[in-house]
């Protein structure tokens, strides 16, 4: 039985996607707001079936912002920026404005408000971004007195675009900047984060990392206490192609392949060996990382097959799934790995394999060659949601979640990877 409806804005975000599974295992209804419908189609999956609904709205459409709020119970604003982009999607307008819109409307509808904001923006005046949070909460407080301001610190999960993404920066990196006085700090510590070394004493730092497949980088440090200025070293280039230079777009194109980076890719003016031999692209520069998405573009090869995709191996062989959307007989992708991209096929389907679980059911799922796109799971011929564990590749639900109360069950586990290869598992089990 549905409690209430619960209208999301910002659901396709990392919050938004929990908050769904949470609110629907609670007998809740979500509507689900985003700007792309077709783009965020995978929420469905996020809950019980039958407790999502997907609503296309644009924010700045008042008229339908108000017609949606007015047929909620509870309006959660989950939408915010890190970055300023032209001049609608403005620190202002998305973190003052809007909120005290839909704090307005919500008053007005007597719908209960809960606004999501950011610990720690008081002492952060100089930024912009805290400042349009700030002046957004008291907007929202002078609208509606009963609204609540939940101000989380930072959040992170396994593809969020800000902690995982300062990590992944720490393994090319030599050095990490610390703001506001040095007080800046991701973990906890008992000294300020700085690291002083006595002139002519030197230490050695080694940063282990490790992801949820246990695929670990090592970066090994030698610091040297010194007084004099740093001279910076520079590797020698020479050999390579082409020249990056920072505040510039650049474009690559030869026999049908095609690369473009945009300004500001690299931190400095960069060197890259650029060439298409044989279908097969390389961008090579083994020093340097890339913080945007290089759009590529490569003629496809092979005719006639659903299952080319193209992957890309660095300097270490190691492969993984690059893209494989494909627009007048190429492919097009975005990605900020370096190293060799190729046509590859897939045509080896994903594996299921049962576990055993104490008062739950489980099953692992991995795909070794481009990875699992989707799975979907039946409970005697209805969908059901089972949680993903992805660092031990299983997918679970317990018995109390089911609410089955006979002594077996078929079930079918249906897993798809990115190429479209499907294995299906049909099971009966005994509880």
């Amino acid at each position: 039985m549905i409690k209430k409806k619960v209208l999301i804005l910002g659901a396709s975000g990392q919050i938004g996607k929990h908050l769904i599974r949470k609110l629907t295992k609670n007998n809740y209804k979500a509507i689900c707001q985003t700007r792309n419908a077709h783009k965020s189609v995978f929420l469905k999956t996020s809950g019980q079936l039958g407790y999502i609904d997907i609503l296309e709205l644009n924010i700045f459409d008042s008229k339908k912002l108000e017609q949606a709020i007015s047929s909620a119970d509870i309006c959660i604003n989950l939408i915010g920026i890190l970055f300023e982009k032209g001049n609608i999607n403005t620190f202002r307008n998305i973190h003052t404005k809007l909120p005290e819109i839909i704090s307005s409307i919500c008053e007005k509808y007597k719908v209960q408000f809960i606004h999501f904001s950011a610990l720690g923006v008081e002492k952060a005046k100089d930024s912009e971004y805290a400042r349009s949070k700030i002046n957004g909460e008291n907007k929202i407080l002078e609208n509606n007195n009963e609204a609540v301001i939940i101000k989380p610190s930072i959040v992170f999960s396994v593809s969020d675009s800000f902690t995982t993404k300062f990590l992944s920066y720490l393994s090319y990196l030599p050095f990490f900047p610390l703001y506001y006085g040095l007080k800046t700090k991701f973990i906890k510590s008992k000294n300020s984060g700085v690291i002083e070394v006595a002139e002519n004493y030197s230490i050695k730092i080694k940063i282990l990392l490790s992801d949820y497949s246990n695929n670990k980088t090592q970066v090994n440090i030698n610091l040297i206490g010194t007084s004099d200025n740093l001279d910076y070293y520079y590797d020698d280039f020479s050999n390579f192609n082409s020249l990056i230079k920072k505040s510039e777009d650049f474009s690559f194109y030869e026999n049908g392949a095609e690369v473009k980076i945009k300004k500001n890719t690299f931190n400095n003016d960069t060197f890259l060996d650029i060439k298409y031999l044989r279908d097969t692209l390389f961008i090579v520069n083994p020093k340097v990382y890339a913080f945007k998405g290089i759009e590529i573009s490569m003629p496809q090869k092979v005719q006639n097959s659903k299952q080319t995709y193209i992957a890309n191996m660095d300097d270490r062989g190691n492969k993984i799934f690059a893209g494989r959307t494909k627009i007048k007989n190429n492919f097009k992708f975005k990605t900020n790995n370096l190293g060799k991209f190729y046509e590859d096929i897939d045509s080896i389907a994903p594996t299921i394999k049962q576990l055993n679980r104490k008062n739950k059911i489980s099953f692992q799922i991995k795909d070794h060659e481009t990875g699992v796109k989707k799975y979907d799971v039946f409970v005697n011929g209805k969908w059901h949601l089972f949680e993903y564990e992805p660092k031990r590749n299983e997918i679970f639900c317990s018995l109390n979640g089911l609410e089955i109360f006979e002594k077996e069950i078929n079930i079918k586990v249906v897993v798809e990877d990115l190429v479209g290869n499907r294995k299906t598992l049909n099971k009966r089990l005994t509880l």
